[in-house]
């Protein structure tokens, strides 16, 4: 087979992959946003079905050995080859899984989703507790299949964000600790700053028309994005035009939805601008986890949370809720959304303690 054929078998390949994983996304996103609770063990299985069938693509004994040529072929062009040696690394991290446990443990993925959002609830961790055990338990022996020398974790590590492991993250934040916390151990004995006002009762159908404005604000485009409510706010996409975000409205804290939209408008907009020759393909997801939550803080704290955000911004803010915010100045509102303090909720953590 000559280099052509091969790169246009290695297309067709590209795009059937990128068609189911396009199928997954959306009923995962649906999933967490308007799906019906009542239909979630029909969607769950065959879900889980459809995730097979690409798992049956990624892992073809054709495609790896296609693949393998064409990573080391001088016809084929830079970037290509680096996206075949990501896919080959992929197929050859995930071939060596048996088919059924594979489907078995994205089933169980999404069962455990269900039980998380029926334990927050009812705040009641007993419920989710299980499915958790299991999900940890089943993780392990995936990756164990693996024929690699590293550990599970130190595998995992790397999957998330490509070179690191568990001595330089150890080094990382150990560099961090030693001047972080002695810092926040001086803000928090530090005078408190006034935050009440921003936990008063804000009407959930005032928010969402303030944060209409907002991501116009931010030039957040319905033409290619597009937000939703879930429980936990999170951004997925299908390809750079059709960016879907989510926030979590909570009545008696304004600023939680406004910070976690303007963070998912961060996720959004680096899909948005990856360049549209990388669509379906594995060079579309970004470089690393760590890459895409440096996006998404970058727009939270550097904009979100800036006097000159709030300068335009909280004028408007004041307009939808005059009872609650006509008496405080833009500048004890914007110390108040700075303040500072532990939190065991990371999406209301703060820049100190969530760097």
């Amino acid at each position: 087979m000559t280099t052509k054929e091969k790169l246009k078998k290695y297309q067709d390949w590209l795009f059937k992959c990128s068609a189911y994983q396009m199928a997954l996304n959306i009923i995962g996103i649906d999933k967490q946003t308007v799906a019906p609770s009542a239909g979630a063990a029909y969607r769950d299985e065959r879900s889980a079905y459809l995730a097979g069938e690409l798992f049956s693509l990624e892992t073809d004994p054709e495609i790896i050995d296609i693949l393998k040529d064409l990573k080391d072929d001088p016809e084929v062009n830079d970037e290509d080859r680096r996206a075949i040696e990501l896919y080959y690394k992929k197929a050859l991290d995930t071939v060596c899984i048996p088919k059924e446990e594979f489907v078995a443990f994205k089933k169980l993925c999404d069962e455990s989703f269900d039980a998380w959002i029926l334990a927050k609830s009812k705040a009641d961790y007993s419920i989710f507790e299980p499915y958790l055990k299991k999900v940890i338990e089943s993780q392990k022996k995936l990756y164990g299949y693996r024929s690699s020398d590293k550990s599970i974790y130190n595998q995992m590590l790397d999957d998330y964000e490509p070179g690191m492991d568990e001595e330089k993250y150890d080094a990382f934040f150990n560099a961090l600790k030693e001047r972080l916390v002695p810092l926040i151990g001086k803000v928090t004995k530090a005078k408190q700053i006034n935050e009440d006002f921003l936990h008063q009762s804000f009407p959930i159908e005032e928010q969402k028309k303030f944060m209409d404005d907002l991501l116009k604000y931010v030039h957040f485009d319905s033409s290619w994005g597009y937000q939703n409510e879930s429980e936990h706010p999170f951004t997925s996409w299908t390809w750079e035009n059709d960016c879907r975000t989510t926030t979590k409205y909570i009545e008696n804290n304004v600023a939680s939805a406004i910070l976690s939209t303007v963070h998912e408008v961060g996720h959004a907009y680096y899909e948005h601008n990856i360049d549209p020759k990388y669509d379906g393909m594995i060079l579309s997801e970004g470089v690393s986890s760590g890459m895409h939550e440096s996006q998404s803080r970058l727009c939270e704290n550097y904009l979100g949370r800036t006097m000159s955000f709030w300068k335009y911004n909280y004028p408007k803010l004041q307009s939808y809720f005059p009872k609650q915010l006509g008496n405080i100045s833009l500048e004890d509102f914007y110390k108040a959304i700075n303040v500072s303090k532990p939190s065991f909720v990371r999406t209301e953590a703060d820049e100190l303690t969530y760097p």
